[in-house]
């Protein structure tokens, strides 16, 4: 019963309707999260919380309306758990911001980079008793928990965190901005293998490894390449030091090998900005304009790149919760 706890709610869209008259029921595209920010911002809200319909993915909104990348609310709770038991393993998804390991480290953690999908990290985290996993998809998963995945823990564990430190949810996640991360994007692509096996011949002076398609690091950036397994599709994520060397890469090297065969195609259509720092210019590659989801506005020029709350107390301002 949310209205026994600590905290000022204000809910939004809780009428359960199957025909999701809102939107759809993604928490993880911004156009759904629209009316989410509006309204966190009208009220003075210190969070925004958007699940999707079984309630096993969160986002995250900040009190100044700005969505909190998966993988770096993955490191803030990581961090929350590892102040009550240090030592223990954290699983993350191998899109995530290196600042993910980094945190989990200087919080006494043991970060675990796995490939992508909650079979892999729930194995992983069931392995080496790993105290919690989370993926950038939105999904959180606690030991706790029988090692599944559950937004209401997520949800929770913010909240601690909120009441634990007495700051900002902005004020939380600002550390972990330390690089400039593109959204995951998609290619169409007729022979994906082919692919990366030429992306991997154009970067030989990185270290390459296949755990879950193509990854190439350096020490000031990296990127990953993964097929879809249902689509001819090529996903990349791409993460630099800073915006300028973010550009940089999209728009030297790294575009000329990805577009080498002259058969990778940006696919036209949404690109999430959630997952990036706002400040940091978002371009796709391809053959048309990306657009954000947001607002439907052009963003860059063709060619261009304790369970139970233990200790849930707010300091103040509501919080909404959001329902898809």
């Amino acid at each position: 019963d949310l209205g026994r706890l600590p905290l000022d709610l204000v809910p939004l869209y809780f009428e359960l309707d199957g025909s999701f008259p809102n939107h759809e029921a993604n928490p993880l595209k911004l156009e759904n999260l629209r009316d989410l920010r509006a309204k966190v911002l009208e009220v003075g809200a210190d969070l925004g919380v958007s699940c999707d319909g079984d309630f096993d993915r969160a986002a995250f909104i900040d009190e100044r309306g700005e969505p909190v990348g998966s993988d770096l609310a993955t490191a803030l709770i990581a961090g929350e758990l590892l102040s009550r038991e240090p030592g223990k393993h954290v699983t993350y998804d191998l899109r995530s911001s290196r600042a993910v390991a980094e945190w989990i480290t200087e919080h006494g953690g043991v970060p675990v980079r796995e490939r992508v999908g909650h079979s892999f990290i729930k194995a992983t985290m069931r392995g080496n008793a790993g105290i919690f996993g989370g993926e950038l998809a939105g999904h959180y998963y606690f030991r706790d928990n029988f090692y599944a995945d559950c937004a209401i823990l997520a949800v929770i564990e913010v909240l601690n965190l909120l009441w634990h430190s007495g700051k900002k949810m902005s004020e939380l996640v600002a550390p972990l901005l330390r690089y400039a991360k593109s959204p995951e994007t998609n290619f169409e692509v007729e022979d994906k293998a082919a692919k990366m096996r030429e992306l991997a011949a154009a970067y030989p002076d990185g270290e390459i490894d296949w755990m879950d398609g193509i990854t190439v690091q350096f020490p000031d950036w990296w990127f990953n390449v993964r097929p879809s397994n249902t689509e001819p599709l090529l996903r990349l994520v791409v993460e630099a030091r800073t915006a300028a060397d973010l550009d940089r890469h999209f728009a030297g090297r790294f575009v000329a090998a990805l577009h080498g065969a002259g058969h990778l195609h940006g696919v036209a259509g949404q690109v999430r900005r959630a997952e990036l720092d706002r400040d940091v210019l978002h371009h796709g590659v391809g053959t048309g304009p990306v657009r954000d989801v947001a607002t439907d506005e052009s963003i860059g020029g063709e060619d261009v790149h304790e369970h139970v709350a233990h200790a849930l107390r707010l300091r103040g301002g509501p919080v909404v919760v959001h329902r898809s």
